[in-house]
């Protein structure tokens, strides 16, 4: 109960947007406490060229909605931001506890490349979370 009740209250919280998400978009909760999050469909070795990451977001049925992703390319980094579709503050959520399938393709190059996804925390308060895993491109 304790999780749906924070679930609520970080799903309407995070209805409020900051200046750096897009217009129509709030960042996804990917942090639903303990154990944290982990990127569930990506190896510690994978090929050259684009591949796919696979991720989990959480939010209430009625409110949270996949609203793609922001993808940061760099030569030792690929930097995701998952989003939701806006919810505005006072919006009556369902309380329950959703888990959402996501993906991203990205494009990868040889080497050691730090895979990093940004979001909130479910923690009530809409704290930032970053997850990092990296990888071998080989």
């Amino acid at each position: 109960m304790k999780h749906r009740l924070n679930l609520l209250s970080a799903a309407l919280l995070a209805g409020c947007t900051g200046s750096l998400e897009p217009p129509g978009k709030q960042l996804a909760i990917i942090g639903a406490g303990p154990p944290s999050n982990v990127f569930p469909g990506i190896p510690d070795t994978v090929g050259p060229g684009p591949t796919t990451i696979r991720y989990h977001s959480y939010g209430s049925s009625t409110c949270n909605r996949p609203a793609g992703e922001a993808v940061e390319t760099q030569p030792t980094a690929v930097v995701i931001t998952a989003y939701d579709e806006y919810v505005p503050p006072n919006t009556p959520c369902t309380a329950d506890f959703a888990t959402y399938n996501r993906s991203v393709v990205v494009p990868l190059t040889r080497g050691m490349v730090a895979i990093r996804l940004r979001g909130l925390e479910l923690s009530g308060n809409s704290t930032p979370k970053e997850i990092t895993k990296t990888i071998v491109v080989r």
